[in-house]
């Protein structure tokens, strides 16, 4: 990507170079370089991103590109965040950078499964009968703390076995470790791991489901499924 948009520059004319996450560092280079503006799409932050999956231990690593990250943002035209805490972060560092927020929100309409539908997921998941459904989606990442959702389960299981856990996601190895999690904990027989599926089926657990959670141990950003 570095090479082939420094071609572009070099033998064409170009008004303004518009970057996204980490291109954002040899956006500000071609900047200086080509005396052009620099529009930085800032969706996330690198070095936020490295400690939330669990790279906080790197601190070099993570101090160099915090000090390269505010380089960017002391130095470029104009930005575009993504949330209100990124909105904030980008103002702590260089309050007069013109900015725009546009939040990253989709509307999936899970709202909008017909009864008959949900009617044959039921009879299609016998296991459900009479039971409490509680329903995780998203990644399994360090940071979307399950752990600590495996750690709550445990008391909620103590209170009420009639409660299933759902988790909707993950990799193959990512789930593989999470259930060794709670069959050594004893309550493998409450979770069920769907693995990543379609939205539409998604929509179907949410249908059947009593309790969503969205368990978040670090990061600014508020999970997109809230």
């Amino acid at each position: 990507v570095f090479f082939r948009s420094l071609g572009f520059l070099i033998v064409g004319k170009y008004d303004i170079v518009h970057t996204h996450e980490e291109a954002c560092y040899f956006g500000a280079l071609f900047s200086k370089i080509f005396r052009i503006r620099h529009l930085y799409d800032f969706h996330s932050s690198l070095p936020q991103a490295m400690r939330n999956f669990g790279y906080g231990n790197h601190g070099k690593i993570i101090n160099t590109l915090e000090i390269m990250e505010r380089g960017v943002i002391k130095s470029c035209s104009g930005i575009i965040t993504i949330s209100p805490a990124l909105d904030a972060y980008v103002g702590n560092i260089n309050s007069t950078v013109p900015r725009v927020l546009i939040e990253n929100v989709q509307n999936y309409s899970f709202g909008d499964v017909d009864e008959g539908s949900l009617s044959e997921f039921r009879k299609s998941r016998p296991e459900f009968e009479g039971k409490h459904i509680v329903l995780y989606s998203g990644t399994f990442e360090i940071y979307q703390g399950l752990d600590l959702l495996v750690d709550a389960a445990e008391k909620v299981i103590e209170k009420n076995q009639d409660t299933v856990f759902v988790l909707a996601g993950g990799t193959r190895k990512q789930i593989d470790s999470l259930r060794e999690s709670v069959e050594s904990r004893g309550v493998g027989k409450h979770f069920l791991f769907t693995g990543v599926i379609p939205k539409e089926e998604l929509a179907l657990y949410m249908g059947v489901c009593e309790i969503l959670v969205s368990t978040r141990i670090s990061g600014s950003n508020p999970p997109l499924k809230i």
